[in-house]
C-alpha cells in the first residue's frame, strides 16, 4: 500500500475530509506492517486475543508500545469468554 506513493499526503488529503481515519496493519510480531504505519498515526490501538498466551515476541511488542510516549490510546481484548466477565 505505501510502495510507490507519498503516503503522507495520502493522510493528509484524507484528514481534511474525515475526523478520524482508522488503519489496521498485521500482527507486529510477524509482520513490520504496523511499525511502518505509526509515524503516520496520532495515536495506536492494539488488538489483542485472550485466548492467545503471552509469549516472549509479546512481551517484546508490549515494552515496545510502553515506549511509544503517549501515543499508545489503549487496547481491545477480543475472544474473551462471556462466561468470564
Amino acid at each position: 500500500m505505501l510502495a510507490g506513493k507519498n503516503f503522507k499526503k495520502v493522510i493528509e488529503q484524507y484528514s481534511k475530509k474525515y475526523d478520524f481515519i482508522f488503519m489496521e496493519a498485521a500482527a507486529m510480531n510477524k509482520f513490520s506492517d504496523a511499525r511502518e504505519l505509526m509515524p503516520f498515526a496520532d495515536k495506536v490501538i492494539t488488538v489483542m486475543s485472550a485466548d492467545s498466551p503471552i509469549g516472549n515476541e509479546d512481551k517484546d511488542t508490549l515494552e515496545f508500545l510502553r515506549g511509544l510516549n503517549g501515543k499508545l490510546l489503549g487496547g481491545i481484548l477480543n475472544m474473551v469468554d462471556l462466561k468470564n466477565i
